[in-house]
């Protein structure tokens, strides 16, 4: 068993997370049922050893990494400057956005906002759909079951992302339409669409000191392989959150 110590933060920072990552093999023989859920992890004291709460943490975790990725790749793509850990400082504004700042030459949001491209959506689009449909598909070659999901329907429309209002679908029907979808999507979706990555989410969120963005054990968590995900999902992992703000 290897134990990673994430970084503490002695400022006015708001959490602090330790993973420890699983044996190799050690998932083997064990499956079960899960919430194909994310989750909210950053405001306790607690220890994690069950694999819901195991899961959970990584698609939190999954979702903020592909958005970190979405950035990284339109980063480098454009020359851009890198920011703090590996992440570029700004976001992708929506077309409304960016002509809002732009009328109101508000000259910070203007160098804030980035115009998402058709590059851009074909990346995150593929590795987003690899990633999430080879999990769900190995997952389920292992004999897991799923349960409870959380995306948008198929006019891409929240159906709820908190832990009280997840949509329980009667099959994995929904779930697979929004990846063939994302997969398939025509090239001026992103118009519509300016973050892409957010057509896979699945609720939750990782108090942002902790999370993949400023974190490397997390976002070595997030881009694990298949395996190694499952051996963190049954097998002899842990991971135990904390908050020094209170």
């Amino acid at each position: 068993m290897k134990s990673i110590r994430v970084s503490t933060f002695e400022t006015n920072s708001s959490s602090e997370h330790s993973l420890t990552f699983a044996s190799k093999g050690s998932g083997e023989g064990r499956y079960g049922k899960l919430n194909w859920k994310g989750d909210e992890y950053g405001w306790e004291f607690e220890k994690y050893f069950d694999s819901q709460s195991k899961f959970s943490y990584y698609l939190t975790a999954l979702k903020d990494w592909l958005w970190l990725m979405q950035k990284r790749e339109y980063g480098i793509r454009h020359n851009l400057e890198e920011g703090y850990e590996g992440c570029y400082s700004f976001s992708f504004g929506s077309l409304k956005e960016i002509a809002e700042a732009k009328e109101k030459n508000d000259k910070y949001w203007i160098k804030h906002y980035k115009e998402i491209d058709k590059e851009n959506i074909e990346y995150i689009r593929n590795l987003a759909y690899n990633k999430v449909k080879g999990l769900f598909d190995f997952l389920k070659e292992k004999g897991c079951t799923f349960d409870y999901f959380n995306y948008m329907d198929e006019e891409h429309k929240f159906i709820g992302n908190d832990r009280d209002t997840f949509w329980k679908a009667e099959s994995e029907h929904y779930f697979l339409d929004s990846l063939e979808h994302l997969k398939d999507a025509p090239e001026n979706e992103w118009k519509a669409h300016p973050d892409i990555s957010d057509w896979i989410d699945f609720g939750g969120y990782i108090d942002h000191q902790s999370g993949p963005a400023e974190n490397s054990d997390c976002r070595t968590l997030a881009s694990q392989g298949y395996e190694d995900v499952f051996d963190w999902i049954f097998g002899n992992s842990s991971f135990e959150t904390g908050n020094d703000n209170c």
